[in-house]
């Protein structure tokens, strides 16, 4: 990098390095969310990190950005899981674990539940 030179942080919000276990299902069509079609399969993964805007985890499929996840994951502090929709940010083969490295960005997320999370990454 050249003298001088400023690098932008693309990130909005920090991100915690978090494993947590997530559940997710493809929505196949969702132009309105309330009349989305999502697959019956359901899909778990591990998370590497957590934002209040989005999670970021393994997955066994390459998923394409743009393409919305109906998401659930459980969180310390909280009895019932977190449900929510996301749009995939990027997807990008990790051939060291011949799986899928992928950044989703929540759609709506719950204030309390915004708030649980900017809680457990400080």
């Amino acid at each position: 990098m050249p003298d001088g030179e400023i690098v932008a942080e693309r990130r909005a919000h920090i991100r915690a390095s978090k494993s947590i276990l997530i559940t997710y299902s493809i929505l196949v069509s969702a132009p309105e969310i309330d009349n989305a079609i999502t697959r019956k399969e359901k899909r778990t993964a591990k998370s590497f990190n957590l934002s209040i805007g989005g999670i970021g985890f393994i997955a066994d499929e390459n998923l394409s950005p743009e393409q919305v996840i109906k998401i659930t994951f459980e969180l310390q502090g909280k009895e019932q899981p977190i449900k929510t929709y996301a749009e995939v940010r990027w997807s990008k083969q990790d051939n060291k674990i011949n799986k899928y490295k992928t950044g989703i960005e929540f759609m709506v997320i719950k204030e309390e539940d915004k708030n649980l999370i900017q809680a457990l990454i400080k």
